[in-house]
């Protein structure tokens, strides 16, 4: 297992002053960004591409088509191993559904759309280079019935392709379905995890929000984020027993024992580049690093 970063400014001079070791680092197709990280360490792209709209392809997270060229450039230049793709039906292309309607219909209806996407890219790049991320749920512009576990392990036993199990997103899904953390991952197809994701669980207020709103994030994307519990934050107390479970779970096989490891805290921007701070990432990452080593299992 390669542990791996989200990229930004604090991570990069923590590396530079080698108060962190990773493997390497996660980071949109931004090329200033990648040429920066790569001088660093080697870089792996994450894609922002959508699956579930039915129109037998991935499209990009703003619903435009995607440049496969532009994608397959990304993967012959960096040391990105997988195609990814976000279960995130956009709620447009499903005119009179509520974004919560989880009947047994609608159900039944993003699950083929999701494989009739998916599919389509597996075409493409073959089942071990394309992997499917859960989702939370949270957002009101798609569709929830794509958090549902027997959704997303429809989608990978129908195409082949594998999962990339965002930790933080199973949690906040769990809850809003009303299931234990335990419950909802056994249902999960982690028998073909690929890369595993960790964050932190916290919710966006005091001084982390003040930043935030100083740095320039508008007050309407600061009220849509700090009405829920938030991913892609630092570890607190209580999160440290849910990454040593999810290390337990590697170690007995019960998932598969993914290719890369990302801690996905911080970023770059006026939002992701102020979820943390250099004092927390170099607390934090080396002790993640110790308990997802390859020789821990």
């Amino acid at each position: 297992m390669k542990l791996a970063l989200n990229y930004s400014h604090h991570a990069a001079a923590l590396l530079a002053a080698q108060a962190i070791e990773i493997d390497l680092f996660k980071i949109p197709p931004w090329p200033d960004q990648v040429a920066a990280a790569e001088r660093l360490r080697p870089v792996y792209v994450h894609f922002p591409l959508s699956v579930g709209s039915g129109r037998g392809d991935a499209v990009s997270r703003k619903g435009q088509g995607v440049d496969w060229q532009e994608v397959e450039r990304w993967l012959a230049q960096t040391s990105t191993p997988f195609v990814n793709l976000h279960l995130t039906p956009d709620v447009r292309d499903y005119p009179g559904r509520a974004f919560d309607d989880l009947s047994p219909d609608h159900v039944a209806e993003v699950t083929a759309r999701l494989i009739s996407d998916v599919a389509a890219v597996v075409a493409r790049f073959g089942p071990e280079r394309v992997i499917v991320e859960n989702v939370h749920g949270y957002s009101r512009a798609e569709m929830q019935a794509a958090i549902l576990p027997q959704v997303i392990a429809a989608v990978v036993a129908a195409t082949g392709c594998g999962l990339l199990f965002d930790l933080s997103h199973a949690r906040l899904a769990a809850g809003l379905l009303g299931m234990d953390l335990a419950a909802y991952t056994a249902a999960l197809p982690l028998h073909r995890l690929r890369e595993l994701h960790l964050t932190g669980i916290q919710p966006l207020n005091g001084e982390r929000s003040r930043r935030i709103a100083a740095a320039g994030v508008d007050a309407d994307t600061l009220a849509r984020l700090s009405h829920r519990p938030l991913d892609h934050m630092p570890l607190t107390q209580a999160d440290w027993p849910v990454m040593a479970w999810a290390r337990g779970q590697i170690a007995a096989a019960a998932w598969a024992k993914p290719a890369i490891v990302a801690i996905e805290c911080g970023g770059v921007g006026e939002l992701w580049g102020n979820l943390t701070d250099p004092e927390t990432l170099a607390a934090q990452v080396p002790p993640l690093r110790r308990l997802f080593s390859a020789e821990g299992g």
